[in-house]
């Protein structure tokens, strides 16, 4: 069923894009993407600096491991499964493909466990991100009331799963997944071994803030930055396509475009759906008919760019000599050696 969903909403961001193709003069298009020429390598450069923050943010989560990964090795792993984030439905696969990296390296309860806080610092982030622009749009009088009106709903909503999430993390999340898979009577081998390792998980998590305080506090600043390189994106594609726009309005739009970032996740790659939103954003506060168009369709190509790179440092990963695992793949001691099984699987 899944599957149906993903071609289905495949067609349906294919149908949007053959729109907008078809509503504007293509050649008006092109010539202003030509302007960007040589620009786009600013843009790279965000996203190769958003890279560069994420792989800091990680890399703290990871308590006493951390030692035990180079900067340079959790950052290619970074990258990699971002570029999977990028392309496959969900936006979630990636970081299985992460997570069976680092296991190698760490360990699988502390690698899951680092996922986690990394996941959550990084959802905070964007919901942050979210607030603020909404905050922002309030004082914006090009922006439409109504928009205004879903931004800050959406902004409240979501700090209220923010803090629901906070709870659930308190209260042991991977203790709670496993009892769950328990009452499902899913069979698992050696279920006290999964309980071990759900504790130790949820132990790691518990004590990350109050045992590394300073690692703590750097992932926090180190994901601030991260976000902010997404906000200068932004800022620099409307200067590139001569249409410059201050902060204040950058931050509205890459809030909004957050929102319909998770709105479409089904969507693989996003692919039209963000096309024909953003079309709609930039007609709605004041912006020519096909900026957003063009806005998007450069944001593409440093996706493809991003997609082509990651891809080229899996098959590096993949091909790279690793050495001998001491347990079966069917063993359940590690939770990370279900995930390794369920990539193979893909």
């Amino acid at each position: 069923m899944k599957k149906i969903l993903n071609i289905v909403f495949l067609f349906i961001g294919i149908g949007f894009f053959i729109k907008l193709t078809v509503e504007y003069d293509l050649d008006t298009i092109w010539s202003d993407l030509n302007v960007i020429g040589a620009g786009f390598l600013w843009i790279l450069l965000t996203w190769i600096l958003s890279i560069f923050f994420d792989t800091i943010t990680w890399k703290q989560t990871l308590g006493e491991a951390k030692n035990k990964v180079s900067f340079v090795k959790l950052g290619l792993i970074t990258a990699a499964g971002q570029s999977i984030n990028a392309v496959a439905p969900s936006g979630n696969i990636g970081e299985l493909v992460k997570g069976k990296h680092l296991a190698k390296l760490t360990g699988g309860t502390r690698t899951v466990s680092s996922l986690i806080i990394f996941n959550f610092i990084h959802l905070a982030g964007s919901i942050m991100l979210i607030s603020t622009g909404a905050a922002i749009s309030l004082f914006l009088p090009q922006v439409p009331d109504y928009i205004k009106v879903i931004l800050v709903t959406c902004a409240v909503v979501l700090i209220g799963i923010l803090i629901l999430a906070i709870f659930i993390l308190e209260r042991g999340l991977a203790r709670k997944i496993v009892s769950l898979i328990k009452r499902l009577r899913i069979p698992l081998k050696q279920p006290e071994k999964w309980i071990e390792n759900a504790n130790s998980i949820d132990q790691n998590i518990r004590e990350f803030r109050n045992k590394y305080p300073k690692d703590f506090w750097i992932s926090i600043v180190a994901q601030a930055f991260s976000r902010a390189c997404s906000v200068v994106e932004v800022y620099l594609i409307c200067l590139l396509l001569q249409k410059p726009i201050d902060l204040y309005m950058a931050f509205f739009i890459m809030s909004i475009s957050q929102l319909l970032f998770w709105m479409f996740a089904m969507v693989p790659s996003q692919i039209g759906v963000m096309e024909q939103s953003s079309d709609v954003v930039f007609k709605a506060i004041g912006y020519k008919a096909g900026l957003g168009f063009a806005f998007e369709l450069v944001r593409r190509a440093r996706r493809l760019v991003q997609i082509g790179v990651g891809l080229l440092i899996l098959m590096f990963l993949s091909f790279k000599k690793t050495p001998k695992k001491t347990k079966p793949a069917s063993a359940p001691g590690e939770p990370i050696v279900l995930l390794e099984h369920k990539i193979e699987q893909a």
